[in-house]
């Protein structure tokens, strides 16, 4: 590659450029358990902001999608079981001791928080989980593709990808790799 093309778009030079996944690897330091059960890797902050994008990087609620699935199945699933229950209870001979006058009212208010709420998290967990599949399969791939051919400037604290030739701040790179 000319060397020319390796400058930085901000401060034109390139005496201070690398590759991204050479910084992130020397950010990084491995170590294992006393007993080598496991093995960890630590990132520096730098390492850790210019990671190679990942399905870990979709927007919504920190879990993996597994968990968010029958998590969000079990909510759903306590949901209808209360309303079967409230419904039991009016529909069966019980609804001559739990007459609807006012001041019964906020206790059926409850049981419709009690149904609804269980029912409302489990709907949006499921929705997140099929958002992160849906982000890992459509984002992902061109945001790595991004990533394989980024540079990093250490004296502007930006990265670029040569063939564009567009400066990026660190803050923003996550977003710039994600931009189609």
């Amino acid at each position: 590659m000319d060397p020319k093309s390796l400058e930085c778009p901000s401060c034109g030079r390139a005496d201070r450029v690398q590759k991204a996944s050479a910084v992130v690897r020397a950010g990084q330091s491995t170590g294992s358990s006393e007993g080598g059960g496991y093995v960890y890797t630590v990132n520096s902050p730098l390492a850790y902001q210019l990671r190679r994008p990942s399905k870990d990087d979709a927007p919504g609620i920190g879990c993996s999608v597994p968990v968010l699935l029958i998590g969000g199945a079990f909510a759903v699933i306590i949901g209808l079981s209360y309303l079967f229950l409230f419904v039991f209870i009016i529909v069966s001979g019980f609804n001559q001791r739990i007459a609807m006058t006012p001041e019964n009212i906020p206790s059926a208010a409850f049981y419709l928080v009690l149904i609804g709420l269980p029912g409302a998290l489990g709907i949006l967990a499921i929705r997140t989980a099929r958002r992160k599949m849906a982000f890992a399969k459509n984002e992902v791939p061109g945001a790595q593709a991004a990533w394989d051919n980024l540079y990093f400037c250490s004296r502007c604290d930006g990265g670029f990808v040569p063939a564009k030739a567009e400066f990026v701040p660190i803050a923003k790179l996550r977003e710039y790799l994600y931009r189609k």
